[in-house]
């Protein structure tokens, strides 16, 4: 049934003869006559009686009015139910990681949620060998998680939610960990304890 057939039975109850409905629709008259008799014939029923200059609405057609009326309606309000939901993300993400990440990945969350308030995350802590093989499976959307072992058919996007570091009281400070913190490109015994 197409939707200018609901329009113009919609128009024709509303105006109470085909002629005004006509004039209100800018259609000619026999037209509007013949979208009604084909409408009659599809459903099987009679939807008006023609009585005078008066058309008088059966049962049926006060059915097929209502519901006309409701998928009209439906119908109006599409496009400002797209322009209402343009962009917007909604839904459930289920996010995998790693138990050694996890107050990495709780801030990650935390960023997330409020970049995207209609999204629920689920958080799911596994190792990171569990957590490859979930998201190969489609199991979880996305990990936070350590490179896992095997890269191939995963994309691979670094975080820079923290630095990690080696965390020790002065006591046990030695020449040899300076050096080794040196040679990994960072201060990293320095960056840590400096902030005690």
């Amino acid at each position: 049934m197409k939707l200018n057939k609901l329009l113009y039975f919609k128009t024709i109850v509303e105006q109470g003869q085909i002629s005004r409905a006509a004039r209100v629709l800018h259609v000619s008259q026999p037209p509007l006559s013949q979208q009604l008799k084909e409408l009659e014939e599809d459903l099987g029923v009679v939807l008006v009686e023609r009585k005078a200059r008066k058309l008088e609405v059966t049962r049926e057609g006060w059915a097929l009015y209502q519901r006309a009326l409701q998928i009209l309606d439906l119908v109006d309000d599409i496009p400002t139910e797209i322009q209402r939901h343009q962009g917007e993300v909604e839904g459930v993400a289920t996010i995998g990681c790693s138990a050694l990440l996890m107050s990495s990945c709780s801030k990650f969350v935390f960023h997330l949620r409020k970049k995207y308030p209609k999204i629920n995350f689920r958080c799911l802590f596994e190792d990171t060998s569990a957590l490859e093989h979930k998201l190969r499976k489609h199991a979880v959307h996305f990990c936070v998680m350590l490179p896992p072992y095997s890269r191939t058919g995963l994309e691979l996007f670094p975080l820079s939610i923290t630095r990690p570091c080696v965390v020790i009281p002065p006591s046990l400070q030695t020449e040899k960990m300076a050096e080794a913190a040196n040679r990994g490109g960072r201060l990293i015994y320095r960056n840590c304890t400096k902030n005690r």
